[in-house]
C-alpha cells in the first residue's frame, strides 16, 4: 500500500483560448444591453495545456533492522543482537524515502462538441535515494542483525553477523535506497451541467459613453462579472510506475582474512486499470476552485528482485549469497494482483489573463497492493 500526498503548484497554460472564463453569449447575459457581445470562435476553446510543478511527499519504504551498534565490551555472543538491552539500531527500523520532492506534471487535451472532450497527462517526480555509511572507527561495536531461522540450538531467534569488533573484526558497512515514481493516463470527459451567468458593471470609466458600446465591451474598461460552475465525469486509463530498491555492501577484515558481502533487493510495481472520475468547477470573478475525485481499478504486476554474493580474498568469483540473500529467496518473484487507486484533489484558481490561469492545491493518492 502506498499513500500519497501532493501538493501541487502551477500554472494553467493554454493553447489558444484554452479552458477559460465563459464569455457572455445572447442566452445566459443578464445587463442592461439587449444583445451580448458574440462568443468567439469555438477553434478557440478547443484545445489546452497545462504544465504543473508537484511537490509529492510519499508513505516512504519501511525497512528492517539493517545495522546495530553496541558499546565496547559487550559479550560476543549479546553484540548486535535485537532485543539485548544494549543494542541500539542505527540504520533501519524506520521509514526512508518519504520526504517531500519534486516533479511535473503536463496535461493536455482537446474539447469537442455536445460537451465531450479527450485528455491526457504525464507525470514523473524526482528521483530520490538515501545512503549510510557506518563505520565506527574501533569506537563501538557493529553488526548486522537477521533472524536466525535455523540456530545450532534453541528456537528461532534473532542472531548477528558482526562488522566491527575491535581487536579482532574491522570493517564498515553502506546502505544504498533508490525510489523512482511516474504515471499517465488518457481519458474521454462528458460534461454533464454548465451554468454560466456573466453581469457587465454599469459604472464606466471615462471614455465609456454607454454600457453597450464597444469600449464598454473590454475588459479593461468595463470589467464584467462572472459566475460559473460545470459538472463532468471521466472515464479512461491509468498506468503508474513505482521503482524501489535498496542495497547493503559490507566490508569485514580478520587478521588473516577479507570478506566483502553484497545483499540487494528491488520491488518494481505496474499498474495498469480503468479509472473513473468526477470534476466539479466553480468560478467567481477571476477566482475559482476546482475539486476531483477518481477511482481506479486494475491490475498490479508486482516483482521482486533479490541478489546477494559474498567474495573471500579478492577472490575473482563469488559465492551466491550473502547475509539476507540466500540461495532459498535469490531470484525474480513476480505476481500479478488486483489493485484499487483513489485520488481525491482541490485546486483554487486565479484568472491571470484570459488564456492563463495558476492554481495551487492539494490532493490524496491512495495506491494498494504495491510491493
Amino acid at each position: 500500500m502506498k499513500r500519497m500526498q501532493l501538493a501541487v503548484l502551477g500554472l494553467l497554460l493554454t493553447a489558444l483560448a484554452g479552458w477559460s472564463v465563459p464569455r457572455a453569449n445572447a442566452q445566459s447575459c443578464e445587463s442592461a444591453c439587449d444583445t451580448c457581445p458574440e462568443p468567439r470562435p469555438a477553434i478557440l476553446d478547443s484545445l489546452w495545456f497545462r504544465g504543473e510543478y508537484l511537490l509529492w511527499q510519499t508513505s516512504g519504504m519501511k525497512l528492517p533492522p539493517l545495522v546495530t551498534a553496541n558499546a565496547l565490551g559487550t559479550d560476543i555472543a549479546d553484540a548486535g543482537v535485537i532485543g539485548y538491552p544494549g543494542t541500539q539500531v542505527v540504520v533501519g527500523d524506520n521509514a526512508i524515502l518519504n520526504d517531500a520532492r519534486s516533479g511535473m506534471r503536463w496535461s493536455g487535451g482537446v474539447n469537442f462538441c455536445c460537451g465531450v472532450g479527450v485528455e491526457a497527462d504525464y507525470f514523473q517526480l524526482a528521483n530520490v535515494n538515501e545512503e549510510f555509511h557506518i563505520d565506527s572507527g574501533g569506537e563501538f561495536i557493529v553488526g548486522r542483525p537477521f533472524i536466525n531461522l535455523d540456530p545450532l540450538a534453541g528456537p528461532v531467534r534473532w542472531d548477528s553477523q558482526l562488522i566491527e569488533f575491535p581487536p579482532d573484526l574491522w570493517g564498515s558497512v553502506n546502505v544504498y535506497a533508490f525510489s523512482k515514481f511516474r504515471g499517465a493516463g488518457g481519458r474521454l470527459r462528458w460534461n454533464i451541467f454548465t451554468r454560466e451567468k456573466c453581469v457587465y458593471d454599469m459604472a464606466c470609466d471615462s471614455g465609456c459613453d454607454d454600457a453597450c458600446g464597444s469600449p464598454c465591451e473590454s475588459m479593461g474598461c468595463c470589467p464584467r462579472k462572472v459566475k460559473c460552475s460545470a459538472f463532468d465525469l471521466t472515464f479512461g486509463y491509468r498506468y503508474m510506475y513505482l521503482n524501489e530498491g535498496i542495497a547493503i555492501h559490507e566490508q569485514v577484515e580478520t587478521a588473516s582474512d577479507e570478506f566483502d558481502v553484497y545483499d540487494a533487493f528491488g520491488a518494481r510495481s505496474t499498474f495498469h486499470g480503468l479509472e473513473m472520475g468526477m470534476d466539479y468547477t466553480c468560478f467567481r470573478s477571476i477566482f475559482g476552485f476546482n475539486f476531483f475525485g477518481r477511482l481506479g481499478v486494475g491490475g498490479n504486476r508486482n516483482r521482486v528482485g533479490i541478489a546477494g554474493a559474498t567474495v573471500i580474498d579478492g577472490a575473482r568469483e563469488a559465492d551466491p549469497g550473502g547475509i539476507l540473500a540466500q540461495a532459498s529467496n535469490i531470484g525474480s518473484h513476480d505476481q500479478t494482483v488486483a489493485s484499487l487507486m483513489a485520488q481525491l484533489g482541490l485546486n483554487v484558481n486565479v484568472c491571470i489573463t484570459e488564456c492563463v490561469y495558476g492554481h495551487v492545491g492539494y490532493s490524496f493518492l491512495y495506491w494498494g497492493n504495491v510491493v
